[in-house]
C-alpha cells in the first residue's frame, strides 16, 4: 500500500515581448509493474528465470527544468535553450546472475539510490543574406549516472556522456527548389566502475546534402545523399557509409 503526494511548480517570467525564461519542477511516481513484484518464479522462458521482490518501493523521481527563449519574428530569429536535471530515489534495477554449472539466467529486482541525469540542448536558427537562405544550429548534451549489480552485491556505476553538434545551411526559392547542406559531430563516453566492463571512446561525423527541385506544375525530382565517419564503436558498425536515395513525385 503506497499513499503518493506528488507536487509541481512552476515559474515564468516574461522578460519583453520576445523573450521568456522558465523554471519548472515535476516529481513523478512509479510505481513496480507485476513481474517485478510477483515473488515466485516465473519460467516462462526457461533460460531467464524471473523472480520477483515483493518488498519494492516505488520510484521517486525530482526533476527541474529551465528554459530560455527569444525570437524575433522580424528578422526571422529564433533561439531557445534547455537545461534539466532529473534524481530518481529507489530507483528499481535488474541483476542477473547464472546458476552454478548451467547456461540458465535468473533476473531479480532490488531499489537502490544514486541515479541521476542531466540533459540540456539549444537551437539557433537566423537568415543569411535574405529570407531564401537560414543558417541553423542546434547541439545535444546526455549526462547520465547509471547504477547497475552484476550479481547481487557488486554495485557498478555507469557514467555516461553524449554531445552532438550540428549545422544546417537552407536555401529555398518558392517552387523552384529547395536544398540543404547540414553536418553534425557527436561524441560518445562511457565509464565504469566494475573491472569487468570496458570505457567506451567513440564519434561519429556526418555530412549531408538535400535538394528537391519543381521542373514542372506537376513534377518535382529530389536526392539526399549522406557520408558518416564511425571511430571507437565495435568493429562490426564501424563502416563508413555513403547513402544516396533519390525520387520522382
Amino acid at each position: 500500500e503506497n499513499v503518493n503526494l506528488i507536487p509541481s511548480a512552476g515559474f515564468r517570467f516574461r522578460i519583453n515581448d520576445e523573450t521568456e525564461w522558465s523554471l519548472d519542477y515535476l516529481g513523478t511516481n512509479n510505481q513496480p509493474n507485476f513481474s517485478q513484484i510477483q515473488p515466485i518464479r516465473d519460467l516462462t522462458n526457461s533460460q531467464n528465470i524471473i523472480i520477483g521482490n515483493a518488498e519494492l518501493k516505488s520510484e521517486f523521481s525530482n526533476k527541474v527544468t529551465t528554459r530560455f527563449r527569444q525570437s524575433n519574428v522580424g528578422k526571422s530569429q529564433f533561439f531557445e535553450a534547455q537545461l534539466t536535471l532529473n534524481q530518481v530515489q529507489n530507483k528499481i534495477v535488474a541483476y542477473r546472475r547464472y546458476l552454478p554449472n548451467s547456461t540458465i539466467q535468473e533476473t531479480r529486482f532490488r531499489n537502490t539510490n544514486g541515479y541521476f541525469d542531466v540533459r540540456g540542448y539549444y537551437m539557433y536558427s537566423t537568415p543569411m543574406i535574405n529570407e531564401n537562405f537560414q543558417f541553423n544550429l542546434n547541439g545535444t548534451t546526455d549526462y547520465v549516472n547509471n547504477i547497475s549489480y552484476i550479481n547481487e552485491e557488486q554495485r557498478n556505476i555507469g557514467r555516461y556522456f553524449v554531445y552532438s553538434q550540428a549545422v544546417q545551411a537552407r536555401f529555398s526559392l518558392e517552387d523552384v527548389i529547395e536544398t540543404e547542406l547540414n553536418s553534425s559531430y557527436t561524441i560518445n563516453r562511457a565509464r565504469y566502475s566494475s573491472e569487468y566492463m570496458e570505457s567506451i571512446n567513440a564519434n561519429s561525423f556526418s555530412v549531408g546534402l538535400a535538394t528537391k527541385g519543381y521542373f514542372s506544375d506537376n513534377w518535382a525530382f529530389g536526392f539526399d545523399l549522406s557520408h558518416r565517419l564511425n571511430t571507437g564503436y565495435s568493429s562490426f558498425v564501424n563502416a563508413n557509409p555513403t547513402l544516396l536515395n533519390a525520387y520522382i513525385e
